[in-house]
């Protein structure tokens, strides 16, 4: 399978490939089937790399966030 790297760490990450082709401007789920279809150069896939980070730690920042909320209404 290609990109199977990508696939792996952004299992890893918790990140699923739509999010990454919506990020990348891919509005449709769609997208990340054909985006993910054949092999990336390096510079792509670094790239890639990068941005599964970037969402990745947004997710942590926003459960967060809401853990924080959550016990504030306790």
């Amino acid at each position: 399978m290609a990109n199977e790297l990508i696939r792996q760490y952004a299992k890893q990450n918790d990140v699923p490939l739509y999010a990454i082709t919506h990020e990348l401007g891919y509005k449709s789920a769609n997208y990340s089937t054909i985006y993910f279809r054949y092999e990336l150069d390096e510079v792509k896939q670094k790239e890639i790399f990068e941005l599964i980070d970037k969402i990745a730690s947004n997710k942590k920042s926003l459960d967060t966030v809401g853990a924080v909320t959550k016990a504030g209404n306790l």
